[in-house]
């Protein structure tokens, strides 16, 4: 194993999922290894079936890896059980997905302030100051009070930013976080996304939209579990 490197945040070594069906065994991923340094901002991209997911499910801890190693900062997540591994995700990890998961029986303001209920932090003054100065943020402190399905899906989106960001975690990961939204939403969810990697947070997008790869500081392609590339804006 490399030795720890301060500026490496994420260290990812010999990533292999297999998925089994019946007996059909199907690799999604074919043995990744990667390094992801703090402050970066790193789109994953690939079509679909090309493991961005699974990739970013494995970072996360979401779902267990078939083999390999995934290092953040010291801690290794997938040598906790389930309920550790749960635990530290909600302290340190934001996670957005497409779907947007928000919880229909809570309003804006209860859905944002879920995740520290779930860590233990909840503080009923302090939690709420922190979940309006979020829902201002994304601009939507004028519907705190409303239902998910009260807003349209932008907005539902931009409240599922709020809440990743609630327990202040060191890294912020998205999962197709635009993929139902039109071109023109999208458009403010990224410079949301701009506005948050500006101050400071390591981010990390999967997309297979090729007309968002200008906005990444870093781009990695994969292809059938496999990485094919792994490239700074600018390069060729």
């Amino acid at each position: 194993m490399t030795e720890f490197n301060f500026s490496t945040l994420i260290r990812a070594e010999g990533i292999r999922k297999n998925y089994r069906t019946g007996k059909v065994i199907t690799e999604a991923l074919k043995g990744i290894d990667l390094n992801i340094r703090r402050g970066e901002y790193v789109g994953i991209m690939g079509k679909s079936g090309s493991g961005k997911t699974t990739l970013l499910n494995m970072l996360a801890g979401l779902d267990s890896l078939t083999s390999g190693s995934v290092l953040i900062g010291r801690t290794d997540i997938h040598g906790m059980n389930e309920n550790e591994r749960a635990r530290w995700r909600g302290e340190n990890l934001g996670f957005i997905f497409q779907s947007f998961h928000l919880l229909p029986g809570l309003t804006l303001l209860d859905n944002v302030m879920l995740p520290l209920d779930f860590i233990g932090k909840y503080e009923e003054k302090k939690s709420r100051d922190a979940a309006m100065m979020l829902l201002e943020m994304v601009e939507l402190e004028a519907h705190v009070n409303k239902y998910p399905s009260e807003i349209s899906g932008g907005q539902q989106q931009r409240v599922a930013i709020a809440r990743a960001l609630i327990s202040e975690p060191q890294i912020l990961l998205a999962d197709e976080p635009t993929g139902r939204l039109d071109a023109g939403t999208s458009e403010i969810i990224f410079n949301l996304f701009d506005q948050i990697f500006a101050n400071g947070m390591t981010m990390i997008i999967v997309t297979h939209d090729n007309s968002l790869e200008k906005r990444f500081q870093r781009v990695i392609r994969l292809h059938d579990g496999l990485i094919v590339s792994d490239e700074k804006a600018g390069d060729s």
